[in-house]
């Protein structure tokens, strides 16, 4: 019975441990939606007007502009969760390769799955920093 009451409690320390990350994560989560929704306003315009190096250099601020999102929802997240006080270029490189890698690697299925595979790569990337810091 002893051996049961304390693995509820490490449970509950455990969960504990677990709350900031996933604050964290949700906060970036939310602050790269805001800059990929305002990235989407500001580039449905000007894919429509058919000018083509407005286009290509659309396509190419996807990831900046998603991982810029990500990286400040992470500063924001740590400075209202954590007494963590990273540098921002710190952040701002997981987001950036997550958010690249995953343009890259959608892109051969249509040009709308840059944007879903900026997200999605994004999002992941922020939750492995935050695992391989709760490691750490």
């Amino acid at each position: 019975m002893i051996s049961g009451v304390s693995a509820i409690t490490v449970d509950r320390m455990k969960s504990k441990l677990l709350l900031k990350p996933l604050g964290l994560v949700a906060v970036s989560i939310l602050v790269a939606g805001v800059f990929h929704i305002g990235w989407l306003a500001a580039f449905i315009p000007a894919a429509k007007s058919g000018v083509m190096a407005l286009k290509i250099l659309g396509w190419m601020s996807a990831p900046v502009v998603t991982a810029l999102g990500y990286a400040t929802g992470l500063r924001m997240g740590e400075r209202l969760l954590t007494t963590r006080k990273t540098n921002f270029l710190q952040i701002f490189v997981w987001p950036l390769v997550g958010c690249t890698l995953g343009a890259v690697g959608l892109s051969w299925l249509g040009p709308m799955w840059i944007g879903i595979g900026t997200f999605v790569g994004g999002a992941a990337s922020v939750v492995l920093r935050e695992v391989k810091l709760l490691g750490a």
